[in-house]
């Protein structure tokens, strides 16, 4: 049995793949401040429900990694928007095939402090989803750039044998 030790001041965690219900738990009720949270794969575990208490009792995350998580929907997205805008910097939701093109856009258009946005293998992102993101991150003032990292996404700025293609919308 292994024994996870939060601390009420931790500032940063990451879960463990396999991590239990009564984990994911703690991190709402222990840990309040935290600015930095990987849940990547956490399998059926980790649902909208615990994502929205997550997000609701956490509210100075500024860097979330929900990464094949695979059980989450829009409605995380929803919630993201909801009570992140302000604050969430980094977002990483690469192996989740369940977000919409159209909530993917509404996050990059009302999330404006997002730095990052890593959707690698989202096949939802359409090529019309990617140029619609690509205008909204060019509207941009250079303190609000958003760098944007899919694997199908098609600009004059991406090197095209770079499978990796990370694209910074200001850097035209």
């Amino acid at each position: 049995m292994t024994t996870f030790v939060l601390q009420y001041s931790c500032e940063r965690f990451t879960i463990l793949p396999k991590f239990a219900e009564s984990g994911i738990k703690a991190i709402y009720t222990k840990c309040p401040n935290l600015k930095v949270l990987s849940l990547k794969s956490c399998g059926y575990v980790l649902n909208d429900h615990y994502v929205e208490q997550i997000i609701r009792k956490c509210p100075l995350i500024e860097s979330l990694d929900l990464s094949y998580c695979r059980h989450l929907t829009d409605r995380t997205l929803n919630n993201l928007i909801k009570y992140y805008s302000k604050n969430l910097l980094q977002l990483i939701l690469s192996g989740n095939h369940n977000y919409t093109g159209d909530a993917i856009i509404r996050l990059v258009s009302e999330c404006e402090q997002l730095k990052q946005l890593d959707m690698w293998d989202n096949p939802n992102c359409t090529n019309d989803v990617l140029n619609i993101l690509i205008t909204l991150a060019k509207s941009r003032g250079s303190d609000q750039a958003i760098t944007i990292v899919h694997k199908n996404l098609q600009h004059p700025v991406v090197t095209p044998d770079n499978p990796w293609a990370v694209v910074n919308a200001k850097t035209r």
